[in-house]
């Protein structure tokens, strides 16, 4: 008895499985034919999307414009890669992983991020500028909003985050006179944008979110996660789609 309740329970699974499926592939094709537009990541046919992974990719404007973008950077690793089987068979496992980990939105941004630093490595592109100390900088980038938790208390946030065009070098300062182990330069992708004493300016990220822009502000690196969502911050002065 136990064994037939077993596999009857294992049978509904698989029905509501692919029954999320097709709900989820008619939504993308109500979609597509309701706005009159190519729902069409770069690197993949959005009218073909099977799966879930796809399709939540087809249907959110700031996933697709991350696959625009690591289609075009994944294209320039390609030629660079040395050994092309090779490659291959790193990108594969690379998609298998997303297939079958990724289940949210956050999952996504993150796996688009890192993939990106991987094949911007791969294909010698350098950063779009010298390492980065703290003051003055210029960042283009995707504008993102995230819920985002704050350490040590748990406090949910709202942000923006930028998710920069090209990875940025930046220079992280020892935080106590007395470290000695000196500087450190990072590559980081993520700042979260924020307006010091300007409410203003700070309703006018709001109205860039999913959009790139360029942005010009003062950087701060390392901070304190109590205080801000993720480590780099960049306190902006001026803000303007690309």
């Amino acid at each position: 008895m136990r064994q037939l309740c077993a596999r009857a329970i294992a049978k509904i699974q698989r029905q509501l499985q692919i029954g999320e499926v097709l709900m989820a592939k008619l939504m993308t094709a109500l979609f597509c034919t309701s706005f009159a537009i190519g729902c069409h990541a770069a690197s993949f046919d959005c009218a073909k999307a099977v799966s879930l992974t796809e399709m939540t990719i087809c249907n959110d404007s700031v996933l697709s414009k991350l696959d625009d973008e690591l289609s075009e950077i994944y294209k320039r690793a390609k030629v660079k890669a040395a050994d092309q089987t090779a490659f291959q068979q790193q990108t594969k496992a690379a998609w298998k992983w997303r297939e079958a980990n990724c289940r949210s939105r956050d999952c996504l941004v993150n796996w688009y991020t890192q993939r990106k630093m991987t094949l911007v490595r791969a294909a010698g592109l350098e950063p779009a500028s010298k390492c980065q100390a703290d003051g003055p900088v210029t960042v283009s980038g995707l504008v993102m909003r995230e819920t985002l938790t704050l350490e040590p208390d748990g406090r949910k946030v709202n942000a923006f985050i930028l998710v920069a065009s090209n990875p940025i070098c930046v220079r992280i300062e020892p935080m106590e006179p007395t470290d000695k182990s000196g500087a450190k330069d990072v590559m980081r992708t993520r700042f979260q944008l924020v307006s010091v004493n300007n409410a203003v300016l700070a309703n006018t990220i709001a109205k860039f979110a999913s959009r790139k822009v360029t942005v010009t502000g003062n950087l701060s690196t390392d901070n304190i996660t109590q205080y801000y969502a993720v480590t780099d911050a960049i306190d902006v002065k001026s803000i303007g789609a690309m």
